[in-house]
């Protein structure tokens, strides 16, 4: 059987002790800042995944609105992807009722008889007064169905990747205060990154945050993080079985003692090798 990812987590401690009410169904809104991608943020967004959701359980979800991603780079892909796990949760958005437009699809045709268009998979592009309408309309309808999820007992949380200012705009701007925050934003866990890309700033409609965590890029220049990772790393080799895994914790801290994500690469890379050598020995 798989161990959860927190078995192999490094440091973090004073984090996820500040973490753990909102991971355990708080709402608030959770700042996490730092410098560069040596933070390991990959990794720790791995952890709070985890740490917030129950497998098998759709009363806690969460989304990772980010720009890099296909699904969730718009805003238009980010109602779809929430609505969607509302939907799989029990709690599908209304739909509101079709307007009804005069369509002129074909125009100047000269035909003796009768014409007849068998038209499939047809994309109708509106734009304007109706387009913004129809959409305002929908963030209202998600924003509902997001409270009655809530209000039934659900848990989401809303991870906002590093991304930079203006590209988070239209999810403030359109669906946060479009509704969402109305209905239940006090309600929601939100976990807004601000890196380098944001240039370690947030938007202006963001919501003010209840913590702001501070993620560091190497062990250098704090003893106690450092303590922290060799007694997590040693506790992780004597777990796997490795010989002497004192010596094993110490030697791999020191070679990444200025990166927090290369320590847990070279981490991942040894463990893997290691269930490689025990396959091969057992056949």
């Amino acid at each position: 059987m798989l161990k959860p990812a927190s078995h192999y987590r490094i440091d973090w401690r004073r984090e996820f002790a500040t973490l753990a009410p909102y991971l355990n169904g708080n709402g608030g809104v959770i700042g996490v800042e730092y410098d560069s991608e040596e933070a390991a943020i990959d990794k720790f967004n791995h952890l709070i995944k985890e740490g917030f959701a129950r497998p098998g359980d759709h009363m806690w979800t969460s989304l990772r609105v980010d720009h890099e991603w296909f699904t969730t780079r718009r805003v238009a892909g980010i109602l779809d992807e929430m609505d969607r796990l509302l939907a799989d949760a029990g709690f599908p958005a209304e739909r509101a009722c079709e307007g009804l437009y005069a369509l002129n699809l074909f125009s100047g045709n000269d035909v003796a008889g009768d014409l007849r268009a068998n038209l499939t998979n047809v994309t109708l592009q509106m734009d304007g007064p109706v387009a913004g309408a129809a959409f305002r309309g929908r963030v209202r309808a998600v924003s509902e169905a997001m409270c009655r999820y809530i209000a039934s007992g659900g848990h989401f949380m809303i991870v906002i990747n590093d991304t930079p200012i203006p590209d988070q705009a239209g999810f403030w701007h359109e669906i946060w205060l479009g509704g969402l925050a109305k209905a239940c934003g006090d309600k929601l866990l939100v976990i807004v990154h601000a890196g380098p890309r944001a240039e370690r700033r947030y938007h202006a409609d963001a919501p003010v945050r209840d913590r702001i965590l501070y993620l560091p890029d190497s062990f250098e220049s704090d003893e106690t993080r450092e303590n922290d990772a060799y007694d997590d790393l040693f506790e992780v080799f004597k777990a796997e079985g490795f010989e002497c895994p004192e010596e094993s914790a110490g030697a791999y801290l020191d070679a990444t003692l200025f990166s927090v994500r290369l320590l847990h690469l070279r981490l991942s890379a040894a463990l893997m090798n290691k269930n490689i050598r025990s396959g091969e020995r057992k056949r």
